[in-house]
């Protein structure tokens, strides 16, 4: 059975009012993570004792296993783990080549190395690369694609990919592939996750909607990711980053411009995102209902 509670992962809170028949589907809400970040934090290095670079992304999973009940579900290496450019090529990184844990001018050797150190150390989890920019089918998304196919190819373990599904423009042209996207990906044999989904509107100096048509754009946009997903057996977790907009992260990251992100406003109530993920999830509910009925 998936959670029904929606958790805030900044503020280390969670609400269970959300939507009643989230069960019924296969969609997990919350979940447990474990991230390497793209510059390793204190919390990070505090995981291990006289650690080289190349060590640290060997013990965190070792170390974090044994502080999971129960086991963790997923374990993902952070999005920054693979930077390309305009073209798909790898672009200079500290985990991949500066310095780099080895594998440096090898291409994704050095990801493929971590997702091994991971299975070593917890044959029982499951294995997601997790990263932004990847909704629909951009340079990006295609050496991800390209990078998971020949793991599955050459036995290189990874359950899933996690799509992080920071929307940042309203008018859906950058995810208008995302179906498209979900299909290659569950061809491949392989989870795709929705990991922290958020959707940035523009606001005023006072930290209001510039637009409040806005507020219904949005609602579009989640409203075509879940669906999207829903439409996919192996598209299996929807999960947002955060849950209400006093604590989203987007105002800080934008320097103003844009927040608003998130299913609940400010004072925690729902906005129209939130009915519109519950719609989509409560038709979905009413689907499996009917095909369950003798």
């Amino acid at each position: 059975m998936c959670s029904a509670t929606i958790c805030d992962t900044d503020r280390n809170s969670c609400t269970k009012d959300f939507i009643g028949n989230v069960w019924r589907l296969n969609i997990t809400v919350s979940y447990t993570s474990v991230d390497l970040d793209f510059q390793p934090s204190v919390n990070i290095k505090n995981l291990c004792v006289n650690c080289t670079l190349a060590t640290i992304p060997r013990n965190v999973p070792a170390r974090t296993k044994q502080h999971r009940t129960p086991p963790t579900y997923r374990v993902s290496y952070n999005g920054a783990a693979l930077r390309v450019d305009t073209n798909g090529n790898i672009e200079p990184s500290i985990w991949y080549d500066g310095p780099g844990i080895g594998f440096a001018g090898k291409g994704t050797a050095y990801i493929e190395q971590a997702f091994r150190w991971a299975r070593a150390a917890d044959p029982k989890a499951l294995l997601f690369y997790n990263d932004y920019d990847t909704e629909g089918v951009n340079p990006k998304s295609d050496a991800v694609y390209a990078m998971v196919k020949d793991f599955k190819k050459r036995g290189v373990p990874i359950d899933g990919v996690g799509i992080q599904a920071h929307i940042f423009n309203l008018d859906m042209k950058e995810i208008s592939s995302l179906a498209a996207n979900l299909a290659r990906l569950t061809a491949l044999g392989v989870q795709v996750h929705f990991t922290e989904m958020d959707v940035a509107v523009p606001l005023t100096a006072n930290g209001v909607p510039l637009d409040q048509a806005d507020l219904a754009r949005q609602a579009d946009i989640y409203r075509f990711v879940a669906k999207a997903c829903l439409q996919q057996r192996g598209c299996t977790a929807f999960q947002t980053w955060g849950f209400t907009d006093k604590y989203s992260w987007i105002p800080g990251y934008t320097k103003g411009a844009k927040g608003r992100a998130l299913l609940f406003d400010q004072k925690y109530l729902p906005k129209p995102a939130y009915n519109a993920l519950r719609e989509v999830l409560e038709q979905q509910a009413q689907r499996v209902d009917r095909r369950s009925t003798p």
